[in-house]
């Protein structure tokens, strides 16, 4: 993604595959730590994402690996609300699926609920 253009990449397929590609953006990007960063924030920000933390990784794709210093984070802070679930959730997992916990999704004691833990 760093070493093309959409219009690069559209006259290769047009060439190459006999294709148009004119309907595609290809989303290309100069500077690969701001484009990590960017979509870091843009999960980030989703509503359909829970307070938890977001990482980004660049990697070599040669190796594989991901060199020390090219690991980016950006954490949302919790909410009261989702310390609470979270608490409960890691105490009903301890104890097991059976055990006289209050309920994440409607915080009453049950011995079974079909709530959702997150929800």
């Amino acid at each position: 993604m760093l070493t093309f253009s959409d219009s690069s990449i559209r006259t290769k397929i047009g060439d190459e595959l006999k294709e148009q590609a004119d309907h595609i953006a290809f989303l290309p990007f100069s500077d690969l730590k701001q484009s990590v960063l960017d979509d870091i924030e843009f999960v980030r920000k989703s509503p359909l994402v829970l307070d938890v933390p977001v990482t980004g990784y660049i990697y070599e794709v040669e190796t594989g690996r991901c060199p020390n210093g090219h690991k980016y984070r950006i954490r949302k802070p919790l909410s009261k609300k989702t310390v609470e679930r979270v608490n409960l959730a890691s105490s009903i997992e301890s104890k097991g699926s059976d055990a006289d916990m209050p309920c994440t999704w409607c915080f009453r004691k049950v011995r079974r609920c079909f709530g959702v833990v997150f929800s």
